[in-house]
Order: structure tokens, then C-alpha cells, then sequence
């Protein structure tokens, strides 16, 4: 995703292609356990019953202004975005 002409936001969908050590299809609990401790975990905007949001943002101050959200489903990773907070925090994005 890109605003006033700078990358402001990353999405990836495929399985087996991640970012460090967090693949996608993993577990919830293996991103939590990754992570460490995500900011928030709340239901999916499009499957409130079966999937989660889980948010996370880095505790440097200086980076406070990035992140990356983990879309969950039946407790497995789906897909996840990293970039600016405002960016990653719409629920729709550049597909």
C-alpha cells in the first residue's frame, strides 16, 4: 500500500512465504509465544466467531509508529500486514 508516494504498508497471503520466524498457517499461540506479548487480541471484523486480530507493535519508542497485525481463523494464521500504524490498522486493503 502505498500514500503520498512512500510504501506505507505490506500484506502477505501466501502460505510458506513469512517474515522472520513468524509463517504464515502457523498458530495463534506460536505468534503469541513469538511475540511475546501483542498489544491486543479482538475478534475479526469478518469472522467474529472464528478469528481474531492479533496486533503488535514494537516497544522501542522511536519505532512505536510501525507495526504488524496477524489475521487468525480456527486458531491458524491467515495472513498478516506490517507497516504504519494507520496503515495496518484498515481492515481493507490493496488487493
Amino acid at each position: 500500500m502505498f500514500a503520498k508516494g512512500r510504501v506505507v504498508r505490506v500484506d502477505v497471503f501466501a502460505a510458506g512465504f513469512g517474515l522472520r520466524a513468524a509463517w504464515s498457517r502457523d498458530t495463534e499461540d506460536k505468534i503469541k509465544e513469538l511475540l511475546r506479548r501483542p498489544d491486543q487480541d479482538e475478534p475479526h471484523h469478518y469472522l467474529p466467531e472464528t478469528g481474531h486480530y492479533l496486533n503488535y507493535s514494537p516497544a522501542n519508542s522511536a519505532e512505536r509508529g510501525y507495526g504488524m497485525v496477524f489475521e487468525t481463523e480456527d486458531g491458524k494464521i491467515t495472513s498478516f500486514r506490517a507497516g504504519t500504524r494507520r496503515a495496518i490498522a484498515l481492515v481493507e486493503g490493496c488487493s
